[in-house]
């Protein structure tokens, strides 16, 4: 898939110029992707990575953004329990920032 490869670019060029905002945006968006292509761990593999940068860097908004992500990993594959921990993160996460 064209955004796959796209995306895979992308990151391997923030990784080389260690653009952590880049890193965190390409592993977003590969996420989504192996997301809609029904590659669960791939896409939590990359929303989770995603999910550790924002942490590291202190941003709640876009960890909040990550944290849906992979909620929306958990509701693909049927656990609910995952998913409702994900929805109770996510409010305290934008909670604090909104």
């Amino acid at each position: 898939m064209r955004a796959q490869i796209l995306e895979g670019e992308g990151l391997a060029l923030s990784m080389q110029q260690q653009n952590t905002r880049g890193i965190s945006w390409a592993l977003i968006s590969l996420g989504d992707v192996a997301l809609d292509q029904g590659d669960t761990a791939r896409a939590t593999d990359c929303f989770q990575g995603a999910l550790d940068i924002f942490r590291q860097k202190g941003n709640q908004l876009m960890s909040g953004w990550a944290q849906i992500n992979l909620g929306r990993v958990a509701y693909t594959q049927g656990d609910f329990v995952v998913h409702r921990h994900f929805l109770w993160s996510i409010d305290n996460a934008f909670g604090k920032v909104i």
